[in-house]
């Protein structure tokens, strides 16, 4: 990478299923996710390593609104904390009475990502801070309500996210 560099080249890094998933994973094709620890990890090491630009990979872009504006945010500064950076997500999503309750769903489809559970253990990042269950992570996202006047524009309603979200966590059969 030194003798790119010295040779006045850029160094482009495409990481591809940390942002969204395999559709040749079936249990987790389809669903929500949220990747914030890990996305953060790899562009903090990307850094440090001389990487200049990374490109983001998705699939399934409108399921994926949570890990694009994480993304979006750690390339801007890679030492932000990703809890507050999902519950910025979850500002813009859920009306300003919901925004905790959709902060903490995050958070816990953070923790119990399908990447997060096929990590060797001693290849798991810590957990965020977080004590729902799968059954009080679907109580509060049905409760949510959608953010009728979003800050910045989203490529589907609210309404619409808040749904796949909810069928996300009911199918997160792996979850604990």
């Amino acid at each position: 990478m030194q003798r790119v560099h010295r040779a006045g080249r850029e160094i482009l890094a495409w990481p591809h299923f940390v942002m969204d998933d395999d559709a040749y994973r079936a249990r987790s094709w389809g669903i929500v996710h949220s990747e914030a620890r890990y996305i953060q990890a790899l562009l903090r090491e990307l850094r440090r390593i001389g990487i200049d630009r990374v490109m983001g990979n998705l699939y399934l872009p409108l399921l994926q609104l949570p890990n694009t504006f994480v993304y979006g945010r750690l390339l801007q500064d890679p030492e932000r904390d990703p809890a507050s950076i999902l519950q910025d997500f979850a500002r813009l999503l859920a009306h300003r009475d919901d925004v905790r309750k959709l902060t903490d769903v995050l958070l816990w489809v953070e923790n119990n990502s399908y990447w997060q559970q096929q990590m060797p253990p001693d290849g798991r990042l810590p957990n965020l801070p977080c004590k729902l269950t799968q059954k009080t992570a679907l109580e509060l996202a049905s409760e949510v309500k959608a953010n009728p006047n979003p800050e910045m524009s989203v490529p589907m309603s609210a309404g619409a996210w808040l749904r796949d979200l909810h069928r996300s966590i009911d199918r997160m059969s792996w979850a604990v």
